[in-house]
C-alpha cells in the first residue's frame, strides 16, 4: 500500500498512536486517507489525512462525535506529532494534560451552567500544539493571583508599526498613471541602464485579482510596517520626487509575497475551517503576547475577525488583566486590551499618529494544572473564548519569518536589490 519506507513509519506511527487510545473506527479509516493521499500525489497531503481523518470518523459514528471523542482524537493527532518529531520525553505531560482537560469536561457538564469548550477540534489542537512547541509552554502565578487578587500586566514592542496604504485590489494606484509610484520607478531605473517594466506587469497582475471591496495588500502593509523604519521625508531619485505615501506603497507591494509564520487556520468558508473551529485559541494568542512583546519586543500581525474576510493588523502593545475564575476552579479569567495599528485608504503623507491606531479588547479563560510545576508556577493546560469574544477573536496570528522583501511583481523582484539601494529599506 505504501509507495515508500517515509509514507509507510510516518502513517503506522500515527496508526499506533491511534490504536493505542481504542479510537473506534480509526484504522479503517486511516487506511482510507492514506490511499486517497498517496493517490494525489501531492506533498501537501500531509496534512489532508487531519480532515479526512475527521470527516470520516464522524461518518462511521452517524454525526459529530460527542466531547470525549474529538478531545481523544485531538490527543491522537497531538501524540503522533511528538512521536514523529522524536520528543518521546513529551509525552508523559501530554497524557496529563488530556487527562485533566478529560476531567475538566465531565465536571462542566455536570455542575455548569455554560460549560467551556474544552473538545478541541483536532486542527486547534494542531495549532495550539505549534505554538506551544515553537514558543514554550504558557505558565501562570497562581500563588500570586491569589495573594494580589488580580495580576495587571503591560507590554509594548520597541517599535510602533507605521499606518500607510493598504492598496486595495479594486483601485489601481501603483500604476494608473505616469505619475504613479511604479511609473516613476520605471523611469529611473531605466534610466540607469536597467530594463524595467514593473507598471505593466503590476496592470496584468491586477486584471487576474479578486476585486471583493475586503481584498488588497493589507497582509503586505502590516508585514511591512513592523520590519521597515516608516519613510518621513521626500526624497529625489534620479530626478524623480517621491512622497513618504509613495514609498510606503512601494514598500506594500515589495513585501507582498515575502514568507511569514502563520499560527492558527484561516477561516475559508467549508466545513473544516467553519468559524466554530480553528480560530487561534486563547492560550495560544496569549504565549503569542508573551513571547512577541513581552520578551521579544516586537509587534506582530493578527486577522482580527474569524470570518471569511481577512483584516490584518499589527499588535504592539497589550495590556492583560488577570482575576481568579469565579464560575470555574483552577480558571484564571484574562480580559486583554490590545493595541493594533490601522492602514490608510490611500497615499497619506503624514506621520503615524494616534489617529492611526485603535484598541480592541479580548476575554478569555485560562485552565491550569492545579499541580505547580518545579518553577512554582502552574502551567495552564486549555482555553476557552467568552462574552463577545466567543464570536470576536483573532482568526489567526502572522510573525515575520525574514525581512527579505519578496513581491508578486516579477519586474520588481528582478531589480530589487537596486530599489532597495535607492530607498535605502
Amino acid at each position: 500500500m505504501f509507495k515508500s519506507g517515509l509514507w509507510a513509519k510516518t502513517f503506522s506511527l500515527f496508526l499506533i498512536a491511534a490504536k493505542s487510545f481504542g479510537f473506534t473506527g480509526t484504522e479503517e479509516v486511516i487506511e482510507t486517507v492514506v490511499q486517497e493521499c498517496l493517490e494525489e500525489e501531492r506533498n501537501s497531503c500531509l496534512g489532508k489525512p487531519m480532515e479526512n481523518l475527521l470527516r470520516q470518523t464522524e461518518k462511521l459514528n452517524h454525526g459529530p462525535m460527542d466531547h470525549q471523542s474529538r478531545l481523544t482524537l485531538s490527543q491522537i493527532f497531538e501524540t503522533y506529532l511528538v512521536v514523529t518529531d522524536g520528543h518521546f520525553e513529551s509525552i508523559d505531560d501530554l497524557n496529563r494534560r488530556y487527562r485533566l482537560l478529560g476531567e475538566k469536561i465531565q465536571t462542566v457538564e455536570l455542575f455548569s451552567v455554560s460549560p467551556p469548550r474544552l473538545d478541541y477540534h483536532p486542527l486547534e489542537a494542531l495549532s495550539v500544539n505549534k505554538v506551544f512547541r515553537q514558543l514554550g509552554p504558557l505558565f501562570i502565578d497562581w500563588e500570586g493571583l491569589e495573594r494580589a487578587g488580580e495580576i495587571i500586566e503591560d507590554y509594548q514592542a520597541d517599535t510602533i508599526p507605521w499606518s500607510g496604504p493598504w492598496l486595495p485590489n479594486t483601485k489601481t494606484t501603483l500604476f494608473d498613471s505616469d505619475l504613479s509610484v511604479l511609473a516613476k520607478i520605471d523611469r529611473v531605473l531605466n534610466g540607469l541602464g536597467h530594463l524595467s517594466h514593473s507598471r505593466r506587469e503590476e496592470r496584468m497582475l491586477w486584471d487576474i485579482l479578486g476585486k471583493d471591496s475586503w481584498e488588497g495588500h493589507c497582509h503586505a502593509w502590516a508585514l511591512a510596517s513592523i520590519v521597515t523604519e516608516e519613510p518621513l521625508e521626500m526624497i529625489d531619485i534620479e530626478g524623480e520626487q517621491v512622497s513618504p505615501g509613495e514609498q510606503k506603497a512601494l514598500l506594500v507591494k515589495a513585501f507582498d509575497r515575502t514568507p511569514t509564520k502563520t499560527f492558527g487556520h484561516r477561516y475559508s468558508g467549508d466545513y473544516f475551517s467553519d468559524g466554530a473551529y480553528q480560530d487561534l485559541r486563547p492560550e495560544a494568542f496569549h504565549q503569542m503576547i508573551m513571547s512577541y512583546l513581552r520578551d521579544k519586543k516586537s509587534a506582530f500581525i493578527i486577522d482580527k475577525f474569524p470570518g471569511e474576510e481577512v483584516w490584518q493588523h499589527p499588535i504592539f502593545r497589550a495590556t492583560i488583566k488577570m482575576t481568579e475564575d469565579i464560575f470555574e476552579p483552577d480558571a484564571v479569567s484574562v480580559e486583554t486590551n490590545v493595541w493594533l495599528a490601522q492602514p490608510r485608504e490611500n497615499l497619506d503623507s503624514r506621520p503615524t499618529g494616534i489617529a492611526d491606531q485603535f484598541v480592541k479588547t479580548y476575554y478569555y479563560r485560562l485552565f491550569i494544572d492545579p499541580i505547580p510545576s518545579e518553577g512554582g508556577n502552574h502551567r495552564v493546560l486549555g482555553g476557552d473564548w467568552v462574552s463577545q469574544s466567543l464570536e470576536d477573536h483573532p482568526d489567526f496570528v502572522v510573525v515575520p519569518s525574514e525581512s527579505k522583501p519578496v513581491s508578486s511583481n516579477a519586474d520588481l523582484n528582478k531589480h530589487i536589490k537596486v530599489i532597495r539601494n535607492l530607498f535605502q529599506f
